[in-house]
């Protein structure tokens, strides 16, 4: 809406007040005389950037320099031309941590995802090696996938390498590479809606059947993956267990909860809700 005065405005659309990007009230279609609009802000506004099909927003102070911020979580395949992207969103009725860490856990997918990826036949995920930075995690290995059916042959390969990196706050980028060339990752922002609900805004980014009509088929192919981990992730119940035991193969996750609690414990953790009775692990 483009408020009188030349400001670009949000209207709300029950009253048609109209606030401008510092969250100042610049109209009331029902008052009349618009010099008695409060001249304080009346709506939080923050700093936001389009960045790879995404819109960001820094919650922080608004105070801290643009170039002090921490980075847009981002991966450069994201606006490519070369690879071609689809979008979309699903939310799952738990706690965001536990969607997180589905997204960087491989170990499951050889049997949740077994008629789409995986195989459970040779699950062992090997070489497994993890870095981390100030903002995130790296983990490499090697899995072995099967074709999901003769469409993919041309794909097969011995085993496929695995780039999984995992942002702050909780940003999820997996890369992997299949025969002939074939690359795909998918790019999961996993964003907390309440304490005991979440939702996934995701990007699958490819880099072969780059025709718009395939994407369709992306499109419907993470969904069906994602389906299947919210059926699953909405069943744990992290509380009612006694303690945690972690492997190898979980090295990823547990590199970016070192990471998250460090930050959380310099004062940059956010209190979700308060739900009663609730003392799991992945509580903050």
């Amino acid at each position: 809406h483009a408020h009188k005065g030349g400001d670009t405005c949000v209207v709300c659309p029950y009253h048609g007040w109209a606030f401008d990007a510092k969250g100042k009230l610049r109209e009331v279609p029902s008052q009349d005389d618009s010099s008695k609009l409060p001249r304080r802000p009346l709506v939080d506004s923050y700093p936001l950037e389009e960045r790879g099909g995404f819109i960001w927003l820094f919650f922080g102070s608004s105070s801290m320099p643009a170039a002090e911020r921490p980075p847009i979580p981002f991966t450069p395949e994201l606006e490519d031309p070369q690879w071609q992207p689809v979008y979309g969103e699903i939310e799952f009725e738990c706690g965001h941590w536990g969607v997180f860490d589905n997204a960087i856990d491989m170990a499951h997918i050889h049997y949740l995802h077994g008629d789409s990826f995986g195989n459970k036949d040779k699950p062992i995920i090997h070489d497994m090696k993890v870095e981390r930075d100030t903002f995130g995690i790296l983990g490499s290995f090697r899995i072995h996938n099967k074709p999901v059916n003769a469409m993919w042959e041309w794909t097969a390969t011995e085993s496929v390498p695995v780039q999984a990196n995992a942002y702050l706050p909780s940003t999820s980028s997996i890369k992997i590479q299949l025969g002939a060339g074939v690359s795909m990752i998918t790019f999961v922002n996993t964003v907390p809606i309440s304490a005991n609900r979440a939702v996934n805004r995701f990007c699958l980014i490819r880099n072969f059947a780059g025709w718009d009509g395939f994407d369709v088929w992306a499109r419907n192919a993470m969904f069906k993956i994602l389906g299947e981990d919210k059926v699953m992730v909405e069943k744990l119940r992290p509380e009612a267990m006694r303690q945690e035991v972690s492997l190898n193969a979980d090295l990823p996750q547990i590199a970016f909860r070192k990471l998250r609690q460090e930050w959380i414990d310099m004062g940059y953790g956010v209190a979700p809700e308060t739900t009663e009775g609730y003392t799991g692990s992945l509580d903050m």
